[in-house]
């Protein structure tokens, strides 16, 4: 205990204390597994796609890192220094994001935008708790109800992941809104649904900007075995662009491949007429050296590579053709 007090002496005082309790090295060694084995521990692949255990997941990273910072803040070399344990959460998020690229997890912007909102909250509790600061808990209270707000979607994916079931080879005609919400925007592309002329009906439009690098459309949590068909194929045509044509790509790719870029890709030319592009489901993979499991569809995507100016495609009618012969 006189070491812990030395380093309690030369340290500045945090605003709010820890636990009398955590001064026991046990517990110290015990909550510091408990913030970070989780983000290491492989995720079965059912839990990883449902969106009700997913949304309960993701929010975990705003617990597990506001712990962290408050660690940070109370042990160590860092204590009592708030702005520099904030940090050094911060450092710690991202850090695991890349290490869990080699246990078999994911680096996603979106669970390191999660542990910020944690880190967020810890600002505001000090601040309010050890400072009295009103601004502290307006903080604190605003970020915390961003978790609820982001989990107001589970029930519609649930929806739209059992319409999905039920239609299933076809993967989208934009027909009912609900089927929509296992759709989503990467790489600043924005999304929008219109009625157009017969027989297309409701469309999606995906709108690219000049400055985007591969705006896409991408859509998750379909049914995941594809192998009994041998194409996927999807309407497409160009709503507006600088042009009358506009070069896009469809990429495929299985829950393995998923965080190391290996996809079945097909490139196309879209026009200002209908075209179906067909993608075959025995591509070669893109870089090569990995085989899709066709049983194990994790995402499919459209994207529009380095937009020359302001590009809406417009998608329909997606759908898996060509069943196979059964022996």
């Amino acid at each position: 205990m006189e070491s812990e007090d030395l380093v309690r002496d030369r340290s500045p005082r945090p605003l709010v204390d820890a636990p009398a309790f955590l001064w026991q090295w046990r517990w110290r060694l015990l909550l510091g597994m408990v913030l970070i084995i989780p983000f290491f521990v492989p995720i079965p692949r059912a839990l990883q796609n449902h969106p009700v255990w997913a949304g309960f997941g993701d929010r975990l990273h705003v617990i597990l890192l506001g712990g962290v910072a408050l660690f940070l803040y109370w042990f160590g070399p860092l204590r009592g220094r708030l702005l520099r344990a904030l940090i050094g959460a911060a450092i710690v998020g991202g850090s695991i994001e890349i290490l869990q690229l080699f246990v078999g997890r994911h680096a996603l912007w979106h669970d390191f935008f999660q542990d910020l909102i944690g880190i967020g909250i810890v600002l505001g509790f000090v601040t309010w708790r050890g400072a009295g600061s009103r601004a502290g808990l307006v903080l604190m209270c605003a970020l915390a109800m961003l978790v609820p707000w982001q989990m107001r979607q589970i029930p519609h994916v649930v929806g739209a992941m059992k319409l999905a079931g039920e239609r299933f080879p076809l993967l989208a005609d934009f027909e009912t809104k609900s089927e929509r919400w296992i759709w989503g925007e990467d790489y600043d592309a924005q999304l929008s649904f219109a009625r157009v002329e017969a027989p297309h009906g409701v469309v999606m439009r995906i709108r690219a900007r000049p400055e985007g690098v591969f705006p896409a459309a991408v859509q998750r949590r379909f049914p995941a075995d594809w192998s009994g068909y041998r194409e996927l194929a999807v309407d497409v045509r160009v709503h507006a662009a600088p042009g009358d044509t506009v070069r896009g790509n469809i990429s495929i790719t299985d829950y393995e491949g998923y965080g190391s870029g290996y996809r079945i890709r097909q490139g196309f030319l879209a026009s200002r007429e209908w075209r179906t592009i067909v993608v075959p489901l025995r591509s070669p993979t893109t870089p090569p050296g990995h085989e899709v499991d066709l049983t194990d569809v994790f995402t499919w995507r459209l994207n529009i590579p380095w937009p020359t100016g302001e590009t809406i495609l417009e998608v329909d009618n997606a759908r898996l053709r060509s069943p196979r012969l059964k022996p």
